[in-house]
């Protein structure tokens, strides 16, 4: 099966540690820097909610967090949004609509230009916390209550804000919505469902009771970091933040003289089906997904120089996946080169449903820069990952990219904790006479 390669045109972000842009985001994985700090006390009253003894019913164990800055500040005026129907607005709306714009100015594209275009747009999300805000307070409710609260309307919004008449959509699909809506979009692109797409997720962390209910799960980590690939992984810290990118089909990127920063050689997505329990990872689901990917006839895999893992530092998690990514991809380069594997999360945290644009826009990076950030906090390897039969590693430090005997492919994995998964493959941008956009060079 063959795949029409589809151009990323246009990028935007919002990570922890001070991200507000690609270069930024570039300057935190390469120097090593913890982006992961405390969820701040004007969100709700933390000492209220946490307690270290993990069993004390409606408490948390833990309130570490990649936290974005400035989560309150929007200007409505700007987007035309009057000031009462801004302060019933989810704040993954205001998020959203604030990358989308800039990921069309980082792709010189006009906004007027879209209007009434086939310009689809596709939105991973899952978090309900602005609902969580006053539920039990019908006196709070107000004329926006309802568009202000819907996940569906962060995606409509932004469609109804730019006049864009495209497939117009929400994909929850978890941990894995953002990337599982990229490749909703390739497909919409590829089957001449819409021109140009614009896609992402965003994650606000404003309510207690996800922290709580996480923590009787035992998902989080009480270190309070991704420990990915390593022994002490215990769990994983939650993050919030988001990013957008806008797609075209290369062919008509490059007809249109855009600006291309990165290109979606094949995608995929499949689910676990019944594992021993519904939050459990299947090794063989995620091996299948990735032997589908990566049998399009485009891809060769000698030049597969990297994968970026959904590595969220879990027991049961990190060895399933770095099983699946050797056995079908590191194997496959043994005495070629060993495969390097890593995580944003070990620097960001886990954004849960947009995590996949942090692994997007991360090996959009690598492959631009040549250079592979370090895994951060791996200290000592999972005794239950043979990183050496697998054919795999996990650098800790900022090393140079291998060299492919031709265009240097790095593929990107996000998995949903119901078993929803989704791959892609991404390739360097072709060289272009125009110039990259400014802040992305």
């Amino acid at each position: 099966m063959r795949f029409e390669p589809v151009a990323i045109v246009g990028v935007a972000c919002r990570f922890p540690g001070g991200v507000f842009d690609p270069d930024s985001y570039w300057n935190l994985l390469a120097s090593g820097r913890d982006g992961v700090t405390a969820l701040p006390e004007d969100r709700f009253c933390l000492p209220r909610f946490y307690s270290a003894e993990k069993n004390l019913a409606g408490r948390g164990y833990t309130f570490a967090a990649g936290v974005i800055e400035d989560m309150r500040r929007f200007d409505p005026d700007f987007f035309g949004i009057s000031r009462k129907e801004a302060r019933d607005m989810d704040p993954q709306q205001r998020l959203v609509l604030e990358m989308v714009w800039e990921a069309l100015e980082h792709g010189h594209i006009l906004p007027s230009s879209l209007r009434g275009s086939g310009t689809g747009v596709f939105i991973g999300v899952s978090n309900v916390d602005n609902s969580l805000q006053a539920p039990d307070d019908p006196s709070a409710m107000s004329p926006y209550s309802m568009t202000g609260s819907n996940l569906s309307i962060i995606a409509n919004r932004i469609s109804w804000f730019f006049d864009l008449r495209g497939p117009s959509m929400i994909i929850d699909t978890a941990c894995s919505s953002s990337l599982t809506a990229v490749h909703a979009a390739c497909e919409c692109l590829r089957g001449g469902g819409a021109g140009l797409a614009l896609d992402g997720g965003a994650n606000i962390l404003m309510s207690p009771y996800p922290f709580i209910g996480f923590s009787k799960a035992r998902m989080l980590s009480p270190q309070g970091r991704c420990r990915v690939f390593d022994a002490g992984g215990n769990g994983y810290v939650r993050s919030e933040g988001g990013g957008v990118v806008a797609l075209k089909l290369l062919s008509a990127a490059l007809a249109d003289g855009n600006a291309i920063h990165g290109v979606i050689a094949a995608s995929g997505a499949n689910a676990d089906g019944r594992t021993l329990g519904i939050a459990l990872p299947s090794e063989e689901a995620q091996k299948s997904l990735l032997e589908a990917v990566y049998g399009n006839g485009d891809i060769d895999l000698k030049n597969l120089v990297y994968v970026e893992a959904h590595g969220t530092g879990t027991a049961a998690g990190d060895p399933a996946e770095a099983g699946s990514i050797g056995r079908v991809l590191g194997r496959s380069l043994k005495g070629i080169r060993v495969l390097p594997v890593g995580s944003a999360k070990s620097a960001v945290g886990h954004l849960e449903s947009p995590s996949g644009m942090a692994g997007l826009i991360k090996a959009m990076l690598v492959l631009r820069h040549g250079k592979i950030p370090p895994n951060l906090h791996l200290e000592n390897p999972n005794p239950a990952i043979d990183f050496g039969e697998l054919n795999i590693v996990a650098p800790t430090r900022l090393v140079p990219l291998p060299e492919a005997p031709g265009d240097p492919l790095a593929g990107v994995n996000s998995f949903g904790f119901g078993g929803a998964n989704a791959h892609l493959v991404l390739r360097r941008a072709p060289e272009q006479p125009a110039a990259v956009a400014p802040g992305d060079r």
